[in-house]
């Protein structure tokens, strides 16, 4: 390593008809170099080895065979004699993906974790590769980045196992995924179900735990009711709430999310710190995702002002229809008075509110619709 008188050392050994010698061994040397920048750099027989002058070894001894599986005395000296001259080694094998193979390629991590704890300033890190191609420059590449992963990281802080599959280099460690925790341990809970009327209690949200299945559609606990709201929210008590496409295709699963009611006319239940364009108690309506619910958070910039003579029902059914008809004239077709237009199926809500707001520009108005189905012949 730079700054230090280090040495570098792919390790590989031969024992009677076992031959472990591989090809990439020179280019691991000559990486190794580059990599290292200006420390010494070796290639040695792991029975050269004596138990000092090491400071970081890759050992190759089970590359292209177990060899702990079949110790006898002299495997046991060379072994070792690795692991005491070497302050960090990086302990590499190969095997196919066949599960009668791995017992005898998997030895070393047992051995390589009681090291760890007799030996706790020494870096020992395995490597594995599952595979069968013989690909040395990429076996080279692979081994280099532990290496330099390695290298970089304190004695308490680097990963000490890592295995290769299908040229991905993996750790063998699980690690805590919360937000399917989050997601999948309600549904597994049991909830004990019973008939009420809607208002009466807790706060309720309706929900879906299979989309496509209609019969796990339920009302259920809504948590979020009583958190603070943030200074630009309100909350409205919802008294309606509109049904759209949408709604139904979420519901059938044909369409991704879980989150039902895009409008909804309630009176506002409480306001955020900044809010001053609502008083609590006001009637209001709101273009918003999630409505199906006793009581709904929304930014104050998403409602309006209700008026007196427009009932909740009416107004649960305006906010999708007209903002959407209304972005489509004034800012898409940019519409001026006295233009003319084509709305098709006009017989529908947008198209209804599509009519009034080209009566607002005194339009010549063309609609369309579908024509009525012939009658059946008796």
């Amino acid at each position: 390593m730079p700054g230090k008188s280090s040495t570098y050392t792919p390790t590989r050994m031969k024992c009677g008809q076992r031959n472990a010698e591989v090809e990439f061994v020179s280019t691991l040397k000559r990486r190794a170099a580059k990599s290292t920048k200006g420390s010494s750099s070796q290639k040695r027989e792991a029975s050269s080895i004596s138990d000092v002058g090491v400071h970081f070894c890759i050992v190759l001894l089970e590359f292209d065979g177990a060899v702990l599986q079949e110790m006898d005395s002299q495997k046991f000296v060379v072994a070792r004699n690795l692991i005491a001259a070497a302050e960090e080694m990086i302990w590499v094998t190969r095997h196919g993906i066949q599960a009668e193979t791995l017992g005898d390629h998997t030895m070393i991590n047992g051995l390589a974790r009681a090291i760890r704890q007799e030996k706790s300033k020494m870096k020992f890190v395995t490597l594995a590769f599952e595979c069968e191609e013989r690909d040395g420059s990429h076996f080279s590449q692979s081994i280099l980045q532990v290496f330099d992963q390695t290298t970089t990281l304190a004695t308490d802080g680097y990963e000490p196992e890592y295995t290769e599959r299908d040229r991905r280099l993996c750790i063998d460690r699980f690690v805590e995924a919360e937000y399917l925790n989050r997601d999948i341990v309600p549904r597994m809970q049991k909830h004990e179900r019973e008939t009420k009327n809607f208002g009466c209690g807790i706060p309720l949200k309706l929900s879906i735990s299979s989309p496509g299945l209609l019969d796990t559609l339920e009302f259920i606990e809504d948590k979020e009711s009583n958190s603070v709201l943030e200074a630009d929210e309100i909350e409205i008590k919802i008294h309606a709430s509109g049904v759209n496409f949408r709604d139904c295709l979420i519901a059938l699963g044909r369409m991704p999310g879980s989150t039902f009611g895009f409008e909804c006319a309630g009176t506002v239940h409480r306001i955020g710190e900044h809010c001053e364009e609502f008083v609590v108690g006001e009637r209001v309506c709101a273009n918003v995702a999630g409505t199906y619910q006793t009581f709904g958070r929304y930014l104050s910039s998403q409602a309006m002002p209700l008026p007196d003579h427009v009932s909740f029902l009416e107004g649960a059914a305006l906010p999708v229809t007209f903002i959407t008809a209304y972005y489509a004239l004034c800012h898409v077709a940019r519409i001026r008075k006295g233009e003319s237009i084509l709305i098709h199926s006009a017989a529908g809500e947008t198209g209804q509110a599509a009519i009034q707001i080209a009566k607002l520009f005194d339009a010549e108005i063309y609609v369309t619709d579908y024509a009525p189905r012939p009658p059946l012949l008796s």
